[in-house]
């Protein structure tokens, strides 16, 4: 089964489909082909992104992008550097 993902992910980098959506389409694919029931899938899907440390990616993106428009960040470079 891994090398059929791997293949299928192979072939839609190639012909040039961005990674993420070759990963999408991989998965579906794997999701299809396998005897797993969907419910488990979703299941295992919703408790692996419902973490707590994945919450501070999108802060950190925030906060990045408040202290640019801010203008903090470049005052802190010139501090620092």
């Amino acid at each position: 089964m891994l090398w059929i993902f791997l293949a299928i992910l192979l072939v839609s980098i190639v012909i040039g489909l961005p990674i993420a959506f070759g990963l999408g389409v991989a998965a579906l694919v794997m999701a299809v082909l396998s005897d797993i029931p969907l419910s488990i899938m979703i299941e295992q899907s919703i408790r692996g992104v419902n973490s707590f440390p994945l919450l501070a990616i999108p802060f950190f993106i925030l906060v990045g992008e408040v202290m640019s428009n801010g203008g903090i960040a470049r005052r802190l470079m010139e501090l620092a550097g």
